[in-house]
């Protein structure tokens, strides 16, 4: 099957996989970068209220690009909800930008070894339900089929499958 196929494809498990997903309480976009900036209370309701979005899908893409660095700001309520966003902008908008979204997104699926860091990355991977997890799984094989070597992070996406790896079927 051809990369963009497959693509498609991958887009449509995405979006049903976390079809109905909410962010109910969680940290917002625009929240998670005044955490990032050390805010007030005050400044990250501010923020918050920038975020008018219901449902993933209508997160505008140019706020994941905008917003490309603060995944690891997130909870994990609002991290299995922007999870989505990032994962699909990313396959529509690999190769053809440089934007740290791309970065961002395969950097968040890797639990890493650091112990307090990887213990945080678990608990929000444990917000997914299966269908999620092979989702995640679905895309990091597909950024390592498609990118292949060329791919810069290639190497981060081939070690996040060590963890998602077992969810794809």
């Amino acid at each position: 099957m051809d990369p963009a196929t497959r693509r498609d494809e991958l887009l449509r498990a995405i979006e049903a996989a976390f079809d109905g997903v909410a962010r109910e309480e969680g940290v917002t976009l625009n929240e998670a970068e005044v955490i990032d900036a050390y805010g007030t209370q005050a400044e990250r309701k501010a923020a918050r209220l920038k975020d008018s979005d219901r449902r993933w899908q209508e997160v505008p893409p140019a706020e994941v690009e905008r917003h490309a660095d603060v995944l690891p700001f997130l909870d994990p309520k609002g991290w299995r909800y922007y999870l989505p966003a990032f994962m699909a902008w990313t396959l529509l908008h690999y190769p053809t930008t440089e934007s740290l979204a791309v970065d961002s997104t395969i950097y968040t699926l890797d639990p890493g070894d650091a112990p307090e860091l990887k213990a945080r990355a678990l608990e929000r991977y444990k917000t997914l339900s299966g269908n999620q997890a092979a989702a995640v799984c679905r895309f990091l094989r597909f950024m390592c089929d498609v990118a292949g070597e060329d791919f810069c992070d290639a190497l981060i996406a081939r070690r996040a499958l060590a963890y998602w790896g077992r969810f794809c079927t």
